[in-house]
């Protein structure tokens, strides 16, 4: 695996001080921590991934580093080698709130090799402010169910109050220690909650004029029925903007398409081309929400154009895209089916949809893949597949993102928008 990595990393100079630390992690604690009460300082530890004893090569120099997300550099320390292997703290009580990255840094005969920096969170009244958010949410709560089926009731609360509940949650568990699956900016998912909940009370008939663009991890609301949602909003948001529905594979979840899946290109490619991108949850029963009850919610918070709505999954995503075309055959005009599917039945109308598949030729989803192919052109629907020589089932996303978006962005060119959006 060491050699693979290497392989894929031309840039990284296979030395021996490379191969010593290839296996190795920096673990921090707390990576989330109130300036004012717990966040003085952050215990560090340098661990093996597997059970070699760590021997790098002497003399191995390193250095700890503090950087804003922007890249400013906010402090710098030289470490012992042997004092991270066994344990040890630095104080960073003068840091102002922010979300950090922390990089360590070896150096050895002029080589440097550094590890993948961690995010470390320090918020100002942390838990002040979540104490806040959990209470606006059950009064947000109450608030809808006292309401319920009046012209009172709103989507957008049922939103925030559904996010601000699950952040707060996600907020006790990483207080308490417990692992996530990603690398995240606390004190922007907290500004977030914040900002959504500001936008809520102030501005209902559009909240949207309140919320800056970027990333936001949102629990959308329909009902009593809820998904939790990786969303990404365009910088400009005067007009309508297009819309793609992101569906991950089994055992991923609403970070996939941002975190992994060729390095979150499909979400980077979305946002060149202003789009607002959902990536919602969803576990082997499928989605607790449909693409139209998302839509309803997304529109709350941020102006979509419903003529340029599009989907892409992979593997299991790729199968329910098949379900939500099936469901909703006149709503989007694009799907991309990549490593998964299943067939399309002869009695669903999708005319309208164009749809543009990939499997791997090592692909264990290629049958699937050819299946739908198969009944969409037993259809006479609009279809485009193509097999990746030598691409496996994980990589194939990789592999077809720019096909994929070029057929995408042929798909809206060719699209009437004389008529305004409804």
């Amino acid at each position: 695996m060491d050699k693979a990595w290497l392989a894929l990393n031309p840039e990284i100079n296979d030395s021996q001080l490379t191969r010593a630390l290839i296996g190795s992690q920096l673990v921090a604690s707390p990576i989330c921590a109130d300036t004012r009460q717990e966040g003085d300082q952050i215990t560090l530890k340098l661990k093996r991934f597997y059970g070699e004893e760590l021997q790098p090569p002497s003399p191995t120099q390193a250095t700890l580093r503090l950087e804003s997300l922007s890249g400013q550099l906010h402090a710098e320390t030289q470490i012992a080698v042997p004092s991270l292997i066994l344990g040890t703290t630095w104080n960073i009580a003068f840091l102002p709130e922010a979300d950090y990255k922390l990089t360590l840094t070896f150096e050895h005969n002029g080589t440097p090799y550094s590890l993948p920096p961690i995010t470390i969170s320090r918020i100002h009244n942390l838990r002040q402010r979540l104490a806040i958010l959990a209470d606006a949410a059950t009064k947000l709560k109450n608030d809808s169910k006292t309401s319920a089926g009046t012209a009172t009731a709103s989507a957008l609360d049922g939103t925030v109050a559904a996010t601000l509940q699950s952040e707060t949650r996600l907020f006790r568990d990483v207080l308490d220690g417990l692992s996530q699956e990603a690398d995240f900016p606390y004190l922007k998912r907290i500004k977030n909650c914040e900002a959504l909940l500001s936008a809520c009370r102030q501005s209902k008939e559009a909240p949207y004029q309140t919320l800056d663009s970027g990333e936001y991890w949102l629990t959308l609301a329909e009902g009593f029925r809820t998904i939790p949602t990786r969303i990404q909003l365009p910088t400009n948001r005067e007009h309508p903007a297009p819309v793609l529905f992101v569906l991950h594979g089994a055992g991923g979840s609403e970070n996939m398409f941002f975190e992994t899946y060729g390095a979150g290109r499909v979400v980077t490619e979305a946002a060149k081309r202003g789009w607002v991108v959902v990536s919602p949850r969803q576990s082997l029963l499928g989605l607790s929400l449909d693409i139209e009850e998302m839509l309803s919610a997304v529109e709350t918070i941020t102006p979509i154009d419903r003529r340029q709505v599009m989907l892409l999954g992979h593997s299991m995503g790729a199968a329910q895209i098949v379900q939500q075309v099936g469901r909703h055959p006149n709503l989007p005009v694009a799907a991309v089916a990549l490593g998964g599917g299943r067939r399309f039945s002869s009695r669903q109308p999708a005319k309208t949809v164009e749809w543009y598949l990939a499997a791997g030729s090592e692909d264990f989803g290629i049958s699937s893949v050819r299946q739908l192919n198969e009944s969409l052109v037993e259809i006479k629907a609009r279809v485009d597949f193509k097999i990746y020589n030598k691409i496996e089932h994980l990589v194939i996303v990789q592999a077809a993102i720019d096909d994929s978006f070029s057929f995408l962005d042929q798909v809206l060119a060719k699209q009437d928008f004389s008529q305004p959006s409804p």
